[in-house]
């Protein structure tokens, strides 16, 4: 997973390896399947973010968005606003949290990092048992307080004290019984002045290690909880992405071709040792038949002609009839009857095809049919003219 995380200084970088660790990266440095299919999520910096609550009768997470979708702007003081939302459902009423930024921020990073999902930074952090975290920017202190369903709420203020604290517990309807840890990053000298005695043993003191500290809990984020923002995908603004797979299709399809091409001369060869084969007949037998008369001759050949199938008929019924993607592996015809090796990723679709057509008197598959590693059949098929 690649994390962006956009701040007020600009635009910073980070990968989640597979083993969870963190790391520092550039988009310039990621090469191949992992720039293209690397999941990719941008974190807005709390202090571009403006946050409302917002109460709403009962309802549906989709009425909500399409709520919010229409009354966006309103609520937020730019000339056009992205947002996150998240929802906290009571049975008598529905509140919402609404996080907005000014999206010309997130337009201006989109061509070099086309993120799939954007989310506030307060929105990120989770506990199984409710936290309260406390960071510091720009000389101002920020307190928030979260449990497992997410944000619950936050205070912003040059100075925090134990009053503070209480009064947000309460709006969050939260005792101190239910606190499980107090984390302050970056700064162990910070005292809460008042804290409340059974709260002291809650209080430890974290290292952000060189990296937001909101990039760990995405990382053990649960995927659900990702898809609650609107997805933000717009396939023209990917336009490497969308380079790359049309490449991809032409190569495919120019494989394709290729594959074909190299099945056709090889019937093609076929058929032509099968002529000289029937031309060196022809010429023994003419030397055997001086004697006979030529009309019997012709008579005799034009006989065995009618019994026998014309390669050339064959090949253009085949490719009247057959659907694409379907190769000729080899053919053999002896007089009326033919044996045909076909690859194809429809076998009973071929089966049917051929047993409608009147021209062919019976069907039989040869053996059983095996699936290969590519998805393909490769089937044998015996036809009675």
């Amino acid at each position: 997973m690649l994390v962006g995380y956009l701040k007020k200084s600009g635009f910073e970088l980070f990968e989640i390896n597979k083993d969870k660790s963190i790391s520092r990266t550039n988009i310039n440095e990621l090469k191949g399947l992992k720039r293209l299919i690397s999941k990719k999520i941008l974190i807005i910096d709390k202090a571009l973010c403006l946050h409302v609550l917002k109460k709403y009768p009962p309802a549906s997470r989709d009425d909500i968005s399409k709520a919010l979708s229409l009354e966006i702007n309103d609520l937020f003081p730019y000339k056009k606003t992205d947002y996150y939302f998240k929802i906290t459902t009571y049975q008598a009423y529905t509140l919402v949290d609404i996080w907005g930024w000014d999206s010309s921020l997130t337009d201006e990073i989109k061509d070099k990092f086309p993120y799939i999902q954007a989310i506030a930074e307060e929105a990120c952090f989770f506990s199984e048992k409710a936290e309260i975290s406390i960071s510091f920017e720009d000389n101002m202190i920020y307190l928030l307080v979260y449990d497992k369903t997410g944000f619950l709420g936050s205070v912003v203020s040059k100075k925090i004290d134990g009053e503070q604290l209480a009064n947000l517990l309460r709006k969050v309807r939260l005792d101190n019984k239910d606190i499980g840890q107090i984390k302050v990053f970056d700064n162990k000298n910070f005292k809460i002045q008042g804290l409340p005695n059974d709260l002291l043993p809650m209080v430890s003191y974290k290292s952000t290690k060189g990296y937001p500290f909101a990039i760990e809990y995405v990382r053990d984020l649960p995927i659900k909880r990702l898809s609650i923002s609107e997805l933000l995908v717009n396939l023209p603004e990917q336009k490497e992405i969308f380079f790359r797979a049309v490449i991809y299709i032409l190569i495919g399809y120019l494989l394709s071709l290729f594959i074909s091409s190299y099945y056709y001369d090889s019937y093609s060869n076929e058929l032509k040792q099968k002529i000289a084969l029937i031309n060196s007949k022809l010429s023994r037998l003419d030397e055997k038949s001086k004697d006979l008369d030529k009309r019997e001759i012709e008579k005799e050949l034009n006989d065995k002609l009618k019994d026998s199938i014309v390669p050339i008929d064959l090949f253009n019924m085949l490719a009247q009839y057959l659907p694409e993607k379907t190769f000729l592996k080899r053919i053999n015809i002896n007089d009326r009857n033919v044996e045909l090796q076909i690859i194809t990723e429809k076998p009973l679709e071929i089966i049917k095809i051929l047993n409608n057509i009147d021209e062919i008197e019976s069907l039989k598959v040869k053996g059983a049919f095996y699936k290969d590693q590519k998805g393909q059949y490769n089937i044998t098929i015996l036809l009675v003219f």
